[in-house]
């Protein structure tokens, strides 16, 4: 399970990282 939780706030930390130069490339 903590494995997994790790995956999980990676991915999610990845996501949102992404997301916010997506929006700095649009602005």
């Amino acid at each position: 399970l903590r494995v997994w939780d790790v995956l999980l706030f990676d991915g999610n930390r990845v996501m949102l990282f992404r997301t916010a130069l997506a929006l700095m490339e649009l602005y």
